[in-house]
């Protein structure tokens, strides 16, 4: 199913769908911990924040370091999950590693969580896995892979033939459970030129797509204007941009059917600014999207965990007052 008809299903002419969970554990009285390590925990996180914040799509939390610490690599536990060392170093490290059993890591926290959501809310569901490149860049270390690209690509190749086959296999394991599509993460593709975002990304994200049948999303964090042309001539079928990009400026040059999604700053609006000044960036990023057919209103990246609730339900609020032609900034539910 294409991610078009995805949404369209919905029948609203806007959908709410904030990148949030780590807000939600106020709600529940849960730890970071307790979360990211039972999905039981975080089902009820997340269909509190349904409950209270009403978006349109819902998503687990967001973990960068789950696949890497499937496969073995060691991590530490602040706001989240976060990888220490990068040990492959060699085609010989690389091959000492195998395809972990989902269900043997916390991979299937996720992956049942996203169960537990689709079976249980009324609200389009989404998946995130870490994108080939991003994973390899927590094998390697980000600063060596990119060495690599120019110095011994062979190697980088290897490395995400490997990945490539990791985020194929969880996010087959997320689409069996009831995904509805899925968000290939890329944060650390922002640093690629156009050309080496070509050769060591897209063609990576292209073997993803083709082995799944629900749509993709690539989410590529910082200013990713430089690789916009070459995001869009992937596979994938929606782009979730950060708040740095001029969502109008790339709505003028994608295709009509390609979905753009984003891109309310997580910390400088979500954060920082009250209700009703997050409402009223909502509405205005709405109205400036206007004439794009398929724009999803979202966080241009993960909400933080400190974030105020209310403003996740200001955000929400402001887009269905949007879809009945109703302003009202003062939050009013």
């Amino acid at each position: 199913m294409d991610l078009v008809t995805v949404i369209q299903k919905f029948k609203k002419k806007r959908l709410a769908a904030p990148l949030v969970g780590y807000p939600g554990i106020k709600l529940t009285n849960t730890t970071v911990f307790e979360n990211l390590n039972d999905p039981n925990k975080q089902f009820e996180t997340i269909k509190a924040i349904f409950e209270e914040c009403k978006p349109d799509i819902v998503f687990p939390f967001m973990d960068l370091s789950v696949e890497a610490q499937a496969l073995g690599l060691e991590t530490r536990l602040s706001n989240t999950y976060e990888v220490v060392k990068h040990p492959v170093k060699s085609l010989n490290d690389l091959n000492k590693l195998e395809l972990p059993k989902i269900d043997r890591t916390r991979m299937r926290v996720f992956v049942e969580t996203i169960k537990k959501c689709k079976e249980n809310l009324p609200a389009i569901v989404g998946g995130y896995i870490a994108g080939p490149f991003t994973l390899a860049s927590l094998l390697v270390g980000v600063d060596d892979l990119a060495i690599n690209t120019l110095m011994n690509p062979d190697f980088c190749h290897s490395v995400l033939s490997f990945t490539t086959d990791m985020a194929v296999m969880y996010a087959q394991a997320q689409q069996q459970a009831g995904a509805d599509l899925i968000v290939l993460l890329e944060p650390s593709a922002v640093f690629l030129s156009p050309k080496a975002f070509e050769d060591f990304v897209g063609k990576y994200v292209n073997k993803v797509c083709e082995m799944l049948k629900i749509p993709v999303v690539l989410h590529v964090c910082g200013d990713s204007s430089k690789l916009i042309k070459k995001m869009c001539e992937t596979l994938v079928q929606g782009l979730s941009l950060d708040s740095v990009i001029n969502m109008v400026e790339v709505s003028k040059n994608v295709p009509d059917n390609m979905v753009l999604i984003g891109n309310i700053s997580p910390v400088e609006v979500m954060l920082k600014r009250n209700s009703s000044e997050v409402y009223k960036s909502t509405m205005n990023l709405l109205e400036a999207m206007e004439a794009h057919p398929y724009y999803i209103p979202s966080t241009g990246c993960d909400v933080p965990g400190n974030t105020p609730i209310e403003n996740v339900v200001a955000f929400c609020k402001a887009v269905r007052d949007y879809n009945t032609n109703i302003y009202n900034p003062n939050c009013e539910r």
